[in-house]
């Protein structure tokens, strides 16, 4: 899986093989980061930081697939505030 920015879209390609990249659009105001495996999402409004957070999270959504077994996606590992 890659993960990449594009004006105001975030690309995850290859996911499951997939050959049609999936897309998030990037909220006005907030701020998204691609550093290697970790995606930033940083905004001076909370609300819209946790809700571009949850987009990118359910456009990785998988379907029709054993979630115990197929365990790929994006998945939010830290919350808080963030000093500098």
């Amino acid at each position: 899986m890659t993960v990449s920015i594009d004006k105001d879209h975030l690309l995850i390609k290859n996911f499951l093989g997939e050959k049609i990249p999936r897309k998030a659009k990037i909220i006005k105001n907030v701020k998204v980061t691609v550093n290697g495996d970790i995606i930033n999402v940083s905004s001076v409004d909370k609300e819209l930081a946790g809700k571009m957070s949850s987009i990118i999270e359910q456009s990785t959504r998988i379907t029709n697939k054993d979630r115990r077994r197929f365990m790929d996606g994006i998945w939010m590992i830290e919350k808080g505030v963030q000093n500098g």
